[in-house]
């Protein structure tokens, strides 16, 4: 590989590393990454690169993560904070 193409695939490398997407993790160990639409309820709606909307039961879910400030509303207070 020449140096220039070496230097443009360490960059395209990196830039892969930088998206990141929501992740859920289930209780029953299998992982979920897309985007979080909505959490209405008792389920967690999100969109992946496979699947339109998948719609999640909250019970089932062991951990959220997301790399975008969320708002959680607590029994009528609502707070902006990172997941």
């Amino acid at each position: 590989m020449k140096p220039r193409q070496s230097i443009k695939f360490v960059a395209l490398t990196l830039c892969t590393f930088v998206v990141q997407a929501d992740q859920v993790l289930l209780k029953n160990g299998d992982k979920i990454s897309g985007t979080v639409l909505n959490k209405s309820g008792s389920v967690l709606e999100m969109k992946t690169d496979y699947a339109d909307k998948v719609v999640i039961k909250w019970d089932a879910i062991e951990t959220l993560k997301s790399d975008k400030p969320m708002t959680v509303i607590l029994k009528g207070t609502s707070i902006n904070c990172n997941l």
